[in-house]
């Protein structure tokens, strides 16, 4: 075989293929690799030759021009005009670079690449220009929706893998016929959030999960907000699935450029036009849900509101709260209707005699003449207050009020109309303020007890009647004699400045149904004891005496001093148990301890004790959930409690920790 014909081995091709390379070919070595310029981050080969002091002077200069960088810079590509995501542009230019008017980053989808332009933003917001931070702003909030509607399809897949108690699992991909009902306690401890915040956020993703399927996609798209989600889903609440599916095919398309306010109108004309007996059937379901709440503002005051209330009843109410504050003005009162109709608000429902207005409203000096009943108030927003005497709403809104009462108390309906003092009498006369009840009578008539340091005249709090009903109120003992300005609280409201504290202890100090209990707290205000105390006024009407007997609360190991054979605890031991925790023990809810049942943490059925280290207070909802499949509640120690989710979470919650 000739040499031209042999074939060549594997050897001699790499030979001769590295005897083929340059110098150029080769490759740098591992040490030769450091100090190669990086084109993204190095600097410019124009400047590599620089110190740091000689930069520095160039940058002092301005010899260095600051240049938009990446993703400010980012020019779209030629192409075809897209419909944007998100609000809509404001001009449709569609011509400015990346987030400026009309650039890709600015009508860019929601989703994660627009997210990591935004954050990359994050670092160089003052370098760029108002056009191009207007658009980093629009694609944060697009960014928001999208974060929503992941949170909330979690949510929903969460809840498809919890059917009701004894219901089949559902297929991947499908709800079970019937959710648990304790689904949102998991969501509620995951992300404390309240009871009802969880409640509303779980209805609302089996919503989108369900029906709602393309409100779900505009949300994670960036083309509508949360807020624009829930009006939706709460607008179409009483429809049918079709139903449903048309009104969204009605509002979605112009619901990016509208307001909630106005996105709110539109469902209602379009829900209106689906199903004319849909806003009926709301009415009526709402009407089920009508309550009262009350909550703390941030600056010490209070705020009080009625939700799903019947609307001829409201008006009604309200002109009348109107009439009230414009004759109390005619009256001499000081400050804005807005203000005499929140304290007419309150006088009716304290029971308080409103023919004339609070001393708080009225000025320091002599009372200003009073207005005649022809004197217009130039202006007034609310007009039609009767003039001096006593108040007495229209006919209009009487009528109202008797129409909405039932048959039976139409008469005491048109009979309100007559004036209060009747209804004063009978509060008076229920609150049970007998002469032998009461140590001290202030001006006003309230009761003060010997030591107590009663409101200012005039002031805020001044005025209230004995409370008769039940007010859990915790105080610090210093404050209620006026040697502290510690707060106190209110079981299911919260902190109270000195000043609230002391009036409510007043005003609950003259009821005779009023119970004094003692709780001892240690430095970081937990509960070490509890007790009871008996006050017993002085013959010749001087200061109290009062006796205190409490008991210490078991911590750590519990040495069972207390337990007892019965499975109902004896009144001394359910005073121990709430004084110890105040509220329900579930993580996050305020229901107070009085209103709970007393829950036996091991069943008193399989040999859990009653005793200290064995109850704890939880509300029926709670209670319930604790019995429910997959959940456990345990009690390592008194007082603290370990919740174990279906998911296997943990949550534990501590003794209610005092006021100082």
């Amino acid at each position: 075989m000739s040499a031209a014909s042999r074939r060549e081995s594997q050897e001699e091709i790499l030979e001769a293929a590295l005897a083929s390379l340059t110098d150029a070919d080769i490759p740098p070595a591992d040490d030769e690799l450091y100090g190669w310029p990086d084109p993204d981050f190095d600097r410019p080969a124009a400047l590599a030759g620089l110190d740091a002091a000689e930069l520095g002077e160039l940058a002092a200069d301005g010899s260095v021009p600051a240049t938009p960088g990446w993703p400010l810079s980012f020019q779209a590509p030629p192409g075809p005009e897209a419909w944007p995501a998100g609000f809509g542009p404001r001009d449709r230019s569609r011509d400015g670079p990346g987030f400026a008017d009309g650039g890709v980053l600015d009508v860019l989808a929601a989703g994660l690449p627009l997210a990591g332009f935004a954050a990359d933003t994050h670092d160089r917001l003052v370098q760029v220009t108002d056009d191009e931070l207007v658009g980093v702003l629009r694609a944060w909030r697009r960014v928001t929706s999208w974060a929503a509607a992941g949170e909330l399809a979690a949510v929903a897949e969460l809840a498809r893998r919890r059917p009701a108690d004894g219901s089949p699992p559902a297929f991947p991909g499908r709800l079970p016929l019937n959710v648990s009902e304790f689904v949102p306690e998991e969501v509620a401890a995951a992300l404390t959030l309240t009871g009802r915040a969880a409640q509303d956020e779980v209805t609302l993703a089996l919503d989108l999960a369900g029906p709602l399927t393309d409100t779900r996609s505009a949300l994670a798209a960036g083309r509508i907000d949360l807020a624009k989600a829930k009006i939706i889903a709460a607008g179409v609440a009483t429809l049918s699935a079709a139903h449903a599916t048309a009104v969204q095919a009605m509002v979605l398309p112009d619901a990016p450029d509208l307001t909630t306010g106005q996105l709110r109108r539109v469902i209602a004309r379009a829900v209106l036009a689906a199903d004319p007996g849909a806003a009926a059937r709301q009415r009526e379901e709402d009407l089920q849900h009508a309550r009262v709440d009350c909550w703390p503002d941030p600056a010490g005051t209070a705020s009080l509101a009625g939700y799903y209330l019947p609307a001829a009843a409201v008006l009604a109410a309200d002109a009348r709260l109107t009439r009230i504050a414009r004759q109390w003005q005619n009256q001499g009162a000081v400050g804005g209707i807005d203000l005499l109709r929140a304290w007419a608000y309150l006088a009716l429902l304290l029971g308080q005699d409103t023919g004339a207005p609070p001393p708080c409203l009225l000025p320091a000096g002599p009372p200003a003449a009073t207005r005649g009943p022809d004197d217009p108030s130039e202006g007034d927003p609310y007009p039609g207050a009767a003039p001096g005497g006593k108040v007495d709403p229209g006919p209009d809104e009487a009528r109202i009020a008797a129409d909405q009462a039932p048959a039976g108390d139409r008469s005491a309906a048109s009979s309100d109309r007559r004036g209060t003092a009747a209804d004063q009498a009978g509060t008076a006369a229920d609150q049970g303020r007998t002469a032998a009840d009461q140590t001290r009578i202030a001006p006003d008539g309230t009761p003060v007890p010997a030591g107590q340091h009663r409101p200012m005249a005039g002031g805020a709090d001044a005025g209230l009647p004995p409370l008769a009903g039940s007010v859990n109120l915790t105080i610090p003992l210093a404050t209620l004699l006026g040697f502290s300005q510690a707060p106190g609280a209110a079981a299911g409201y919260g902190p109270l400045d000195p000043g609230t504290a002391r009036a409510l202890a007043c005003a609950a100090a003259g009821h005779r149904a009023t119970r004094w209990h003692i709780t001892v707290t240690g430095p970081a205000g937990r509960a070490l004891g509890h007790g009871a105390a008996r006050a017993v006024a002085a013959p010749d009407g001087g200061d109290w005496t009062v006796a205190v007997t409490a008991e210490p609360l078991a911590a750590g190991c519990c040495d069972h001093r207390t337990a007892e054979a019965g499975y109902r605890p004896s009144p001394a031991l359910q005073r121990l148990i709430r004084g110890r925790t105040t509220s329900c023990s579930w993580p996050g809810c305020g229901r107070p301890a009085v209103r709970c049942d007393l829950d036996h943490t091991i069943p008193h059925d399989k040999d859990g004790l009653t005793c200290e280290c064995n109850l704890a207070p939880l509300c029926r909802r709670h209670h319930r959930c604790k019995q429910a499949e997959r959940w456990r509640l345990e009690q390592p120690m008194p007082g603290i409690m370990a919740w174990l989710t279906p998911a296997g979470r943990r949550y534990i919650t501590l003794p209610s920790q005092h006021p100082d």
